[in-house]
């Protein structure tokens, strides 16, 4: 995780099973529950044009790793 953070410039922490990560043009959050992953996150104007391309591209790699 730390890799990741320092690649994409985000700044991240843990709350219990909740992630929270931040960056320039992205606030949100990743909590887990048994059986349930739920994605929150307010983007910015730059990342609100590419609003599609981002879900998208997260719930292709959700349904690759996620059994």
């Amino acid at each position: 995780m730390v890799k990741l953070g320092q690649k994409l410039g985000v700044d991240y922490r843990w709350e219990g099973d909740t992630l929270h990560f931040q960056r320039p043009g992205v606030d949100g959050r990743i909590a887990l529950a048994p059986g349930q992953v739920h994605v929150a996150a307010k983007l910015g104007l730059l990342f609100s044009a590419l609003k599609g391309t981002v879900e998208s591209e997260l719930l292709r790699v959700l349904r690759e790793r996620l059994p």
